[in-house]
């Protein structure tokens, strides 16, 4: 199909518009964990229930994405492109760093992805282009995840954080003022 007739113009629409719906709900859903579920369950059930619980329920979906990704055999979400970044070339000084550290270091990308985004999409990213194409995980792919998981623990952590400057500071300063 040509992409310059109607016909294929309309096809690539529904194809961009198909990746940019499974992108906009699967980032809703990681937006959801990462703050108002992680809160909600640290807050209500404590670091080590609440934490445990909502870091091993987002396991359970990141990998169950990851085999949907992984079986679909493409881009279902349009993730490749996030690869596009590392040969970034503009004016934009902050992200010419970002891209050279990224093409200089994987363990870096991995990193900076881990911490910003979910494991799911920070294993996608950190595959090869000759990889992309491979079904299922090896031990590189689960290494990958174990450590995005451990991140996700450190946001566990860092949501009790504030749990406790709510408890212990917010409070007590809130209701001085109310009083």
């Amino acid at each position: 199909m040509n992409a310059l007739t109607p016909h294929g113009r309309l096809a690539s629409f529904f194809d961009f518009f198909k990746k940019i719906n499974n992108v906009g709900w699967y980032v809703a859903l990681d937006y959801f964990f990462d703050f108002p579920l992680y809160y909600f369950m640290v807050r209500q059930f404590g670091l080590l229930a609440g934490g445990a619980s909502t870091v091993a329920l987002g396991m359970m979906i990141d990998l169950a994405m990851f085999r949907w990704y992984s079986s679909k055999g493409e881009d279902v979400f349009g993730l490749e492109k996030i690869k596009e970044y590392r040969d970034y070339s503009g004016d934009n000084k902050r992200r010419l760093w970002l891209s050279k550290w990224m093409k200089k270091s994987d363990f870096f990308a991995m990193c900076v992805i881990a911490f910003f985004s979910n494991p799911c999409l920070t294993l996608i990213y950190v595959r090869r282009q000759h990889e992309a194409d491979r079904k299922g995980m090896n031990l590189k792919d689960y290494l990958v995840f174990g450590f995005s998981m451990l991140i996700e623990v450190l946001w566990a952590l860092i949501i009790y954080g504030a749990v406790l400057v709510e408890k212990f500071v917010l409070h007590p300063v809130i209701e001085h003022f109310t009083q």
